[in-house]
């Protein structure tokens, strides 16, 4: 289909798409960077929260970027917020993750609840100011009885805790995993996205980095961006970068503003192949594999294609 030489392309699934014509979604989910929190997370907004179509935003140090006013942080929430429609934002933060269970942080456990909940709580006022409309909730997950459970507990403005959730923690002893994937936000390719991952790769378990465009920031030169992959690299050790694009990207205009659908599918190839030479110049060590979410069918279907 590519003009470049020995470019062959893959299905790798055919799935329904949901989202018809839909551009709308409930929620916004801020995620903090982890492999081992991010499936339960994802399980708490769609179980305790009731949200099943949501954008998915993950990166690492979400307040102090977002006190810090980074632009792809407030581009980011504005692209849910005016594009999307959402209505509600839930921020995840959890306890700092060593594999005795302990921060090297915080002299105790009480200076570590603090902190992040006070970040938390201090993200709300910023975002309230920001989008008064918006109702915005926090989530502080906890592990707890020794390592083999997650807590996860609201916080209020006012300090009060409820307990929304408990569930099996799987990870204990495990530090780092192979495998990173930079997908974008968008609430109607995320469950399908994610589950090509899982079931056509056989990759159970992921780093994942939820931005806009997934690679549009990266070839920006944004810094939330490269600081997520560099996270991915240095501390989980992921040596192999899974990019997935989709078609009808609002990070990109949508597919109003290509010509046709073999321009897009184009344009978007380009965008990760620019990324991929980018990642090489950094990082000599590792592998960068392509994925494209074609709407086919008359988008009634999503075919994940890998180059």
């Amino acid at each position: 289909m590519w003009c470049e030489t020995n470019l062959q392309e893959r299905v790798l699934s055919t799935v329904p798409f949901r989202f018809k014509n839909i551009h709308n979604c409930s929620a916004v989910a801020i995620l903090p960077q982890s492999y081992n929190f991010t499936a339960p997370i994802i399980q708490c907004m769609e179980d305790s929260f009731g949200h099943n179509a949501f954008d998915t935003f993950v990166v690492p140090g979400f307040s102090s970027k977002l006190f810090k006013e980074s632009k792809t942080i407030l581009e980011t929430l504005d692209l849910s917020y005016e594009k999307h429609f959402v209505e509600e934002v839930v921020i995840f933060q959890h306890t700092d993750f060593h594999n005795n269970g302990h921060s090297t942080r915080f002299v105790s456990a009480i200076e570590e609840d603090c902190y992040h909940k006070n970040g938390l709580i201090s993200s709300l006022k910023m975002l309230r100011r920001r989008y008064p409309n918006l109702n915005v909730r926090l989530v502080y997950v906890r592990l707890i009885d020794e390592q083999r459970e997650m807590e996860f507990s609201e916080i209020f403005e006012c300090g009060r805790e409820r307990v929304r959730m408990i569930a099996p923690y799987k990870f204990k002893g495990v530090l780092g995993c192979d495998v990173a994937v930079i997908m974008c936000l968008d609430f109607r390719f995320r469950k399908e996205s994610r589950a090509c991952v899982r079931d056509s790769l056989k990759i159970p378990n992921f780093d994942l980095i939820g931005i806009p465009g997934a690679t549009k920031s990266f070839l920006e030169n944004a810094k939330v961006a490269w600081k997520a992959v560099n996270v991915s690299y240095e501390k989980h050790n992921c040596r192999k970068f899974i990019v997935i694009h989709h078609m009808d990207c609002g990070a990109y205009g949508g597919s109003s503003v290509f010509l046709n659908a073999f321009m897009e599918e184009s344009y978007h190839y380009e965008q990760m192949r620019s990324f991929e030479k980018k990642m090489f110049e950094q990082y000599q060590d590792v592998k960068v594999e392509r994925i494209f979410a074609r709407l086919t069918d008359d988008r009634t279907k999503i075919q994940f294609i890998e180059y």
